[in-house]
């Protein structure tokens, strides 16, 4: 949807505007920029005209329209308002926070201040008579991602897959010291102010007890003092999720780390076209089974398998590393934190 081109003629943006209205969605504020009779009223136009409205007509003195449709489009126009608390009194947050319309608003440029961080911003630039160069640019605003469950230690300043900072540290019990220091350098380095932030996103586990505390205090402490919300990430299933992306569809694999001694945790997977589908839950498994699953290479095996008792640790049963190995019945093991 991102990108530009040129519009050559008016029947040409009513195109266009036919075209965004495959991918416009309730819930989405659409920034129109532009000079004096840059289109962009026309664009609206044939957008309600697409969503089936016909008679929509510019703001301009209203500040809003509202029309009716497949779905409520609010219209409004800034060029006549002369400072933001005009816009607040007429209660432009609950319009522009409707999650069931979607809303355009020529002149945005003026008061981008009132404008939620995530917005699609198109810009209308004349470049001849019935020429006109059109921007589309996707607002989205960034993310804070913490990772503390291992030993690694890492943040990740994410916008876009092609516009993010990631930083790690791979050293054991630094996490208490270097978090912090980490999302600062992060935030620092990816030019994004504390306020930017849309939300925080923690790797749950399983993992390290201490590094999970210390992880989900430093982001409470962010989200707080932001008033920004939480999500938590399933460190296993995210894991599987971007494994299957490089293997062949049907293929199984296991996604292990150590839990105790005698005990690791273990999730069991085949991916899929388009992601992975879960063979084995989340489940604590004693290392000895564990051998035993790795011998036969068969997972369906496994479910039936008890629990033995005096098992020696993990780290006497599976070579030091494990990346992706090939095992019978394309089988899969990805170990992740042995020690």
């Amino acid at each position: 949807m991102t990108g530009s081109r040129t519009i050559n003629s008016v029947d040409e943006m009513r195109d266009f505007a036919r075209e965004m209205y495959k991918y416009i969605k309730p819930g989405d504020v659409i920034a129109l920029n532009g000079e004096l009779g840059a289109g962009k009223t026309l664009f609206v136009k044939a957008f309600c005209k697409a969503a089936g409205y016909d008679g929509s007509s510019s703001p301009t003195f209203a500040i809003v329209n509202s029309y009716p449709g497949e779905y409520t489009i609010y219209h409004f126009d800034f060029y006549r308002i002369k400072k933001s608390s005009e816009l607040l009194d007429i209660g432009i947050e609950e319009y522009l926070a409707d999650g069931d319309a979607v809303s355009f608003i020529e002149w945005a440029e003026l008061f981008a201040d009132v404008l939620p961080q995530r917005r699609i911003e198109i810009s209308i630039k004349v470049i001849g008579e019935t020429s006109r160069e059109v921007i589309v640019e996707q607002n989205n605003p960034p993310v804070l991602a913490i990772e503390t469950t291992g030993t690694l230690c890492s943040v990740c300043v994410y916008r876009s897959d092609s516009e993010y900072f990631n930083l790690s540290l791979m050293k054991e019990k630094v996490h208490s010291k270097k978090i912090l220091s980490l999302v600062e350098f992060a935030m620092s380095e990816a030019g994004v102010e504390y306020s930017e932030l849309k939300g925080i996103c923690i790797s749950e586990g399983p993992g390290s007890f201490t590094g999970l505390r210390l992880g989900f205090a430093a982001a409470k402490g962010i989200a707080f003092g932001q008033n920004i919300g939480i999500l938590k990430v399933p460190t296993f299933k995210s894991l599987a999720y971007e494994v299957s992306e490089n293997m062949p569809a049907g293929t199984r694999g296991l996604i292990l780390t150590k839990a105790a001694l005698e005990e690791s945790y273990l999730l069991g997977f085949e991916s899929t076209t388009d992601g992975f589908s879960e063979l084995l839950p989340l489940q604590l498994v004693m290392n000895n089974d564990l051998h035993k699953l790795i011998e036969d290479g068969d997972m369906k095996k496994f479910t039936q398998m008890s629990k033995l008792t005096e098992s020696p640790g993990l780290k006497n049963l599976l070579p030091r590393q494990y990346q992706l190995q090939n095992m019978r019945q394309k089988s899969l093991i990805l170990h992740l934190t042995l020690k």
